[in-house]
């Protein structure tokens, strides 16, 4: 959970748009209420949620 998403096997669109938005790791997109809520971020996708 605390391990920085560019060392996990996540695809590069991924990590760009987590480190675009300021998650560092998968603990930092957990904190938020709801994880849906990634999805109002541009170019966050569903497809981008079930690679979490």
């Amino acid at each position: 959970m605390n391990k920085e998403i560019s060392q996990l096997d996540l695809s590069e669109e991924f990590k760009v748009l987590a480190a675009k938005y300021g998650y560092h790791t998968l603990a930092d997109m957990l904190r938020l209420e709801r994880p849906y809520y990634l999805l109002k971020h541009p170019g966050f996708g569903f497809r981008m949620l079930f690679d979490i």
